[in-house]
């Protein structure tokens, strides 16, 4: 059965990625950290389906990368257990 599923997550941003829109550049890069992939918990997520919240980006020390931590909305997969009678 396909469900969405909420989560919180922190996006890391590559310097390379600066001249694209924010929501656009936060997308693909939750959709290659957690498409296709099984979390613990959730299921299999299948792809993004909406980023609802996004609070401020920060830029650490050494790093080059803008951080950014967002609520976002994932099309998962989640196989319901069959009763064996």
């Amino acid at each position: 059965m396909f469900v969405l599923v909420e989560m919180v997550d922190t996006v890391r941003i590559p310097p390379w990625s600066f001249h694209r829109q924010l929501n656009e550049a936060i997308a693909e890069e939750l959709n290659k950290k957690l498409a296709n992939k099984v979390v613990y918990n959730v299921g299999l997520c299948v792809c993004l389906y909406d980023v609802t919240k996004l609070e401020d980006s920060y830029i650490f020390p050494g790093d080059g990368a803008s951080h950014t931590k967002g609520a976002l909305f994932l099309t998962a997969f989640i196989q319901r257990r069959s009763r064996s009678s």
